[in-house]
């Protein structure tokens, strides 16, 4: 009997916990919809501390660093965390290929166009003909990574006069 008592303490103490964990989650995404981000990043910091962190506070951290000046590197490591969080299905879901995505911008961001390129690649094919958006993002992203490689490959010179 009492170890009953104690484990139905525990699952109303996990369960209670889970529930606060969704309802900031919902507050960070409200604030990344109206393009607050450095207030989500405040807003979703505080859940890393918590055990378990819910897959979709990585996601959602790399989505904000990302739009934040600077933190691309920040976004990158995020990122690429809940690309491990979010595996790639027969089906993926819409999170697993939201980080790949974004992953693949800050992969971009920060000078690794090669990684970049072969993310977007890969992901193309995954997605269904129906998103015509996100196929049409996905290709110019590839294109962004292209035009990189090029332009390393082959600098162009120019300057800067003023009138």
């Amino acid at each position: 009997m009492r170890s009953f008592t104690l484990l139905a303490i525990l699952i109303l103490f996990f369960s209670d916990g889970l529930m606060a964990q969704r309802r900031v989650i919902r507050q960070a995404q409200t604030q990344i919809a109206n393009e607050r981000y450095i207030q989500a990043i405040e807003t979703l910091q505080p859940l890393l501390r918590r055990t378990p962190v819910a897959d979709e506070v990585y996601l959602l951290l790399g989505m904000s660093y990302l739009s934040v000046p600077g933190g691309s590197e920040s976004a990158l490591m995020y990122l690429e965390k809940a690309v491990e969080l979010y595996p790639i299905e027969r089906r993926p879901s819409q999170s697993a290929l939201e980080a790949r995505f974004y992953l693949g911008q800050a992969m971009h961001l920060n000078y690794r166009f090669e990684d970049a390129l072969k993310l977007f690649d890969e992901l193309k094919p995954l997605i269904p003909s129906s998103r015509r958006q996100l196929i049409a993002a996905i290709e110019r992203e590839r294109l962004y990574s292209i035009n990189a490689i090029e332009l390393i490959k082959h600098p162009v010179n120019y300057d800067i006069h003023t009138l």
